[in-house]
């Protein structure tokens, strides 16, 4: 039920066994998954507005047909001013000269409503990284059946690897839903000597295909329509919407609850569990906030700290792209059913698949002219070798933190993006695509042939994929630079714990989207398990 009187009774509020805080698309998926317990009371914070089932979302969070949210060169925000009331805005800091305005989602859905509307998971090497890295309850036999569980897959139904009774439901479309200027991206790329994969949430080795999205009918259905939209007549499960967590209320090495201003006025909630579900960078943003992080970085912001964790904040991974614009005969009707191409591939170096180039199913704004023949490439690094931070500007919530992503600082992620923007220019020169006027607009030959000038431009025009993670890793007790153990649990903190992307170790070499879901589909069953600390005993008197 969607309520407020949690916050009635004053500065102390009710408790509740479980707060999490965001509902974007690991939170939505947590919350729902913790309310299975009917004993479980679980209350849910959001900053974003509460719409309900996905008809009831405005239009501009339904249809994914104009790509806003994609930063194209020389963009700096989304093009339509409405966004702003369902968004996050951030200083982005691509690289040492490229500045950007990262958004992200304030919307019950979270980012998952207004993004790409891609529901790819990693590959299965993806979670055995992290199971390596001495996280072994994210194993891909651990998560598979997670993975299955959040899933109704429509176009391979319930297989071992696919689930149909999930709440999100995933389609890939067909051939006959290809735009044509996709259909000659597909065709392109198998006549380079790609294979074709059927299924790209499948074990795939690379390869062309068509990308798996949770688009049906044309609308996206976000995590938070799927997962909370359908639960919320739970009597054990509470939302609040339109609210900002101030801080997580932290007593004797504890986290109690939280602090939230919610229409102007300060209120306090208790809890014996608070589960951050904030995202990439709004999770380390409130653990400094509550005095959790670099205690030089908070003493600066005038934040008195309580637990002193040096590396909140960094180790920000994001996937780097940029735009290779071209435009075709105007004449071309270049309209499809929706679906959408993916190349996925590996480097001449890189082993695995860490590279990408999508054909996406309608025009992205990726020219400063909006000409309907104006059409574009995305080349993406995958495996980037960076890490950027989280800065922390100021000690009011209200104040956002700047956003640092170091892109490209290692020759090798300079090298495998030119690789990929030569591949893509390269397919741009099939005969298919020439015979419907196909013209590549930005690079010159003399460019192209250059590693310095190629690096020069791809620097200049760079974009992020906003899938940002890796901000307060997980990890044994052995890694030092970790901030939460593999339960989500925040070192040096009891009763508080992380459930998002910002916990991920490495990067996944697909989209976070299916992966944020992931998290909290997963974490629910991890506390729910014999593993302790869901629900403890504590002194109700704090």
């Amino acid at each position: 039920m969607l309520v407020t009187s949690a916050l009635r009774d004053g500065p102390l509020g009710n408790r509740f066994d479980v707060i999490v805080v965001g509902a974007g698309a690991a939170g939505s998926a947590l919350a729902a998954a913790l309310s299975d317990d009917a004993s479980c009371s679980v209350l849910v914070v959001e900053a974003g507005r509460y719409f309900g089932s996905v008809d009831r979302y405005p239009e501009l969070l339904q249809r994914v047909d104009d790509f806003s949210f994609s930063l194209a060169p020389g963009q700096t925000y989304p093009r339509h001013p409405r966004y702003g009331s369902f968004t996050w805005s951030y200083e982005g800091h691509l690289n040492e000269f490229r500045r950007a305005r990262i958004v992200r989602g304030r919307v019950v859905g979270g980012s998952s409503a207004i993004n790409g509307a891609s529901f790819t998971r990693g590959l299965p090497q993806d979670y055995e990284r992290w199971a390596a890295a001495g996280n072994t309850e994210w194993s891909f036999d651990r998560v598979l059946p997670s993975l299955r569980a959040i899933e109704t897959d429509l176009d391979f139904g319930d297989t071992e690897l696919h689930g149909a009774r999930g709440p999100m439901l995933v389609r890939r479309g067909t051939e006959q839903d290809l735009s044509p200027s996709s259909m000659i991206f597909a065709q392109a790329a198998l006549d380079a000597g790609f294979d074709w994969d059927p299924d790209l949430n499948g074990l795939s080795t690379g390869g062309v295909g068509l990308m798996p999205r949770n688009v049906v009918a044309g609308v996206r259905l976000n995590a938070g329509a799927a997962f909370l939209g359908r639960v919320m007549p739970r009597r054990n499960l509470s939302l609040v919407d339109r609210c900002v967590v101030h801080r997580v209320v932290v007593h004797d090495g504890r986290a109690i609850g939280v602090e939230l201003d919610h229409q102007g006025s300060l209120h306090r909630i208790h809890a014996d569990e608070v589960v951050l579900c904030a995202g990439g960078i709004n999770s380390p943003h409130l653990l400094m906030l509550s005095g959790i992080g670099p205690t030089e970085m908070l003493g600066h912001a005038g934040i008195a700290p309580h637990v002193r964790l040096d590396h909140v904040g960094s180790g920000l991974a994001d996937h780097p792209y940029v735009v290779v614009p071209f435009t075709v005969a105007p004449d071309l009707q270049d309209v499809g059913g929706g679906a959408s191409v993916c190349l996925n591939y590996a480097s001449a170096s890189g082993g695995r698949e860490d590279l990408t180039i999508v054909a996406y199913p309608s025009r992205p704004k990726v020219h400063d002219s909006d000409a309907p023949n104006a059409l574009g490439l995305y080349c993406g690094l995958q495996a980037p070798l960076n890490r950027g931070e989280i800065v922390l500007r100021a000690a009011s919530p209200r104040s956002s933190p700047i956003v640092h992503y170091n892109y490209l600082v290692h020759e090798d992620d300079r090298r495998r993006m030119r690789e990929c923007v030569r591949l893509g220019v390269d397919l741009l020169e099939h005969p298919e695509y020439r015979s419907v006027g196909a013209r590549q607009t930005a690079l010159a030959p003399s460019q192209l042939a250059d590693d310095s000038e190629l690096d020069r431009w791809i620097a200049t025009n760079l974009c992020t994929a906003y899938h940002s993670a890796g901000t307060c890793k997980m990890g044994p007790d052995s890694d030092e630079s970790a901030v939460v153990d593999q339960y989500g649990r925040v070192r040096g903190v009891e009763g508080l714990r992380i459930v998002d992307a910002s916990i991920v170790p490495t990067l996944t070499t697909r989209g976070m989207h299916a992966n944020a879901v992931l998290m909290g589909e997963h974490a629910a069953s991890l506390m729910r398990s014999a593993q302790p600390g869901l629900v403890r005993e504590v002194d109700k008197s704090c």
